[in-house]
Order: C-alpha cells, then structure tokens, then sequence
C-alpha cells in the first residue's frame, strides 16, 4: 500500500460501534436542513500480515507497508453547513477554528 500524496497511508478499515452509528443517524435525521459535521476517533497502524500468509504471486513490496485503521468515536453535528473544505478538498483551518469556538464540546454516542 503506498502513501499518498501527502504521505500518509489511506486508510484500510474503519470502525464505528452501533451507539456511535445510531447517534450520528439520529442527529441527521432530527436536522431541519443540510447540516455539517466532524467525526472525532482514533487511528491505529494494524501489525503487518504474516509473510507465511502471503500468496507467493502478490507483489512482495506490498507486505511491507503497515495498514491503517480509524475508529469512529464521537461526532460533531452543526447545525448548519459551515464548508470546513475549499474547493480542492482541503481543509479550511479558520472555518474548523470558528466552529469549534461556536459550540464547546462534540456531542458523545
């Protein structure tokens, strides 16, 4: 698995515990209107398959390259979209900084 452009490996498994999951649905579906929203979690390097466990035909580079996995939390739901990206898909920090300085603490599963 090989970074991307800005070095860092994309991520390979994500999860979310069903409370976590069922607070976001129910934050969505109460919203008047489109709304904007952070997910909060953590993110793991998963250990490195087993080079026992490899095909003999799969590129042997690609065993050498950890995985990565993010683990959904909490989350944050405004209620009203706040466009945190530019048009590249950047992130817009002032935008970030402003929302968190709106409202004080994400809302927990």
């Amino acid at each position: 698995m090989a970074a991307d452009g800005d070095g860092q490996l994309p991520i390979s498994k994500i999860s979310i515990s069903g409370p976590a999951l069922s607070s976001i649905i129910q934050s969505l579906a109460t919203a008047p209107g489109d709304v904007d929203g952070l997910l909060f979690g953590r993110v793991s390097h998963l250990p490195a398959p087993d080079p026992r466990d490899e095909d003999s035909s799969a590129d042997s580079g690609a065993a050498s390259h950890s995985s990565v996995a993010a683990t959904v939390t909490c989350h944050l739901c405004l209620p009203s979209p706040c466009s945190f990206y530019d048009a590249l898909g950047r992130l817009r920090p002032p935008s970030l900084r402003h929302a968190a300085e709106t409202l004080a603490t994400p809302m927990a599963p």
